[in-house]
This record gives C-alpha cells, structure tokens and sequence, in this order.
C-alpha cells in the first residue's frame, strides 16, 4: 500500500482493480448476473458501479494477458440482506454461464455462495446481512497477527470483528474509520500456509479529498458521476 493514515480516514470509495484475461466476459457477468452499470469505458478497460449493492464500491476491469495469481480465498463478498433478492441474483448469475463453485472456507458454503466470474476470480453472495457493512473484500495471509498490526497502527485501520480457529480458520475483520459501507477480512488457514506465489492481494485504491488537476475534472468518471467533487478527488493506489 502506498496510502497514509489520513487518507484512509478521508477516504470517499474503493476501487477495485481486476485484471483479467477474458474482459468481455467478465464485464458481461458482472453487468447481467449482478446489475452493475458501466460508468466508464475503453476499449480494453471499463469501471462497473451498482449503489444497490455498495454506495462506495467501484469495480475497475481491465484486459491483461497476465491476471492476478489470486487464490481461492481472495473473495469480493456482497451482503444482499434480502432472501428473495438473493434468489434473483442466483439465477441471474446462472444465465450468465457464471460458475458456482465450492467455497476453500466452507463457511461460505454455509451462508452463501460462491461464484468464479470469467473463470479468475470469486465472488460470494450472501442472503443475510453484516452489520454496518453492504461489501467486504477478503484476503489470506500467513503472518495475520503482524499485518492487522501493520494496517492498524501505520494506516489507521480498526478492528469490527475477529474469530479463531472457526472451522480451521482464524480471522480478522477490519474497516477504515471513514464511513464507508465496504470492510476488508484477512484469513490464515490453520491447515494450508498461502503459497508464496499467492501471498499477496487485490489491488484496491482508496478515493480520498485531495487536488485533481483541471484538464481531468471533466473526465474523470468519479466526478461525473457526481460521486467526488471535481474541487475534491484524487486516488492512492493500496
């Protein structure tokens, strides 16, 4: 990450970044299976944004012959809190020829499902809720202790929840101080160490207060949106 403590708090929205090999479809599932809208599109990248399942989450899709190395625990996880808009969003996710695939925690097997979107990347849908939170981007890590440590003390991250040895698992939630609706969980798997091919996670950028210049104001997706600013926005790449 290169974000600073007082960026996090200021923080507006989260973006995150999915390089992926097969664009088309991944931008096609996501739009049909899950309602999201593109707000921005190139030829080869586009920015998907849906308020009804997060006011502060985008999701940026990009064309890369290299994808991320993510393993089976990198989730994207949407708390729909809606049993029947949850069964909705199943069998919009199954027309899009999305694959359901068996979760690595089964606790998400438990309360959800799981859904490898363009055959690289997982997303879970869950009918129930979190509390405070629509959204939450989930991470392994090996050294859980020193990195909730790391993102608390030097980034200013909170703690709303932890477990240990759930089902083989222990785990951290943590959130900005800002109030967005998206959280973050960091895992360890007592049983399996993350591959060091795997030991790093998504590309996220928070959308913080800050100078933009003024030939990309007009531009600049998040200001015509109306989501920023345009006196107000400017990104830190985590």
């Amino acid at each position: 990450m290169t974000c600073f403590h007082e960026a996090v708090n200021k923080a507006k929205g989260i973006v995150l970044t999915l390089p992926v090999k097969n664009f088309d479809q991944a931008k096609q599932q996501l739009q049909s299976g899950l309602g999201f809208d593109v707000v921005s599109a190139k030829d080869t990248e586009c920015i998907l944004y849906n308020a009804s399942l997060s006011q502060h989450l985008f999701i940026r899709v990009i064309q890369s012959n290299k994808s991320l190395d993510l393993s089976d625990d990198h989730l994207c996880i949407f708390y729909l809190d809606d049993s029947l808009r949850y069964d909705i969003v199943l069998e919009a996710m199954q027309r899009t020829g999305a694959l359901k695939v068996k979760s690595f925690n089964p606790y998400w097997d438990d309360y959800g499902t799981t859904w490898l979107i363009a055959g690289e990347f997982r997303l879970v849908l869950c009918p129930g809720d979190y509390p405070g939170y629509r959204t939450r981007i989930a991470s392994p890590a090996n050294n859980l202790k020193q990195v909730e440590n790391y993102l608390t003390k030097h980034w200013g991250f909170k703690r709303i929840g932890h477990f240990e040895n759930h089902r083989g698992f222990d785990g951290v939630m943590l959130a900005a101080s800002s109030a967005l609706d998206c959280h973050f969980e960091l895992t360890y798997c007592q049983h399996e160490d993350l591959p060091a091919s795997h030991d790093h996670t998504h590309q996220l950028d928070f959308l913080i207060n800050g100078e933009i210049p003024q030939e990309i104001k007009h531009t600049d997706p998040y200001v015509t949106l109306g989501f920023m600013s345009s006196e107000n926005l400017s990104k830190k790449i985590v």
